[in-house]
């Protein structure tokens, strides 16, 4: 699954996961940390299976699937 990873400029260690191609924007994110996003990888093969340091691969994989994006820490 491709993603694109965007970072909160206000909280540098919350990130935001949205299916590849889908602007931030679009979603109506009602949370002010992300009010201001950089791009942090974009298209990255997100593998819910593999091991990432510091984050739940399988609860960003549950939380695009329920909601379309996913919220984490870094």
């Amino acid at each position: 699954m491709d993603v694109d990873l965007y970072k909160s400029i206000t909280k540098p260690k919350k990130f935001l996961a949205v299916p590849a191609g889908l602007s931030p924007v679009a979603l109506g994110l009602r949370d002010p940390d992300f009010a201001d996003l950089v791009a942090f990888k974009m298209r990255h093969q997100f593998n819910p299976d593999r091991i990432y340091a510091g984050v739940d691969a399988a609860d960003i994989a549950r939380q695009l699937e329920v909601n379309g994006f996913a919220v984490f820490w870094e």
